[in-house]
């Protein structure tokens, strides 16, 4: 099942940003910068809080720590932006399923815990919503320059 989490919160969406950028989409562009600063804040935040050890899981690790998880901030971020930008009630039922999913994996597996999960999933939407209001100013006609 690690496999089935690690698929949807980082190949599919490593795909899906390759294949934006090539028809020269700027949703590629906006959907990798939302998946850099989600692992950079999450890094951020294992560093700094320290919480949990991370031995038990295996694969490839950006820290040795479990708080918040990155896995579940990652299904949030990539699969919620998603949604957002095309407004489709299939993209927001997906992206619902898609963290629910990563979200009970991580529990069943014992790679986090629930606290680690809801503030994953809480920096992801404020993430999210950060980089939507961010771009609704930018494209505003009355941004200023």
């Amino acid at each position: 099942m690690n496999f089935l989490s690690d698929l949807l919160t980082i190949y599919a969406p490593f795909l899906f940003i390759v294949w934006f950028i090539f028809r020269k989409n700027k949703l590629g562009l906006n959907l990798l910068l939302i998946f850099v600063v989600s692992v950079v804040i999450s890094v951020v935040f294992k560093e700094l809080f320290k919480i949990g050890s991370n031995e038990a899981s295996q694969g490839f690790q950006l820290s040795k720590y479990r708080f918040p998880s990155l896995s579940v901030e990652l299904a949030v971020t990539f699969w919620l932006y998603l949604s957002m930008k095309y407004k489709k009630v299939i993209l927001y039922i997906i992206a619902s399923l898609v963290v629910i999913f990563v979200a009970y994996e991580k529990l069943v597996s014992k790679q986090h815990n629930l606290l680690d999960i809801l503030v994953g999933a809480l920096i992801g939407l404020l993430i999210v919503f950060m980089f939507t209001k961010i771009n609704k100013q930018a494209v505003s006609p009355d941004a200023k320059i």
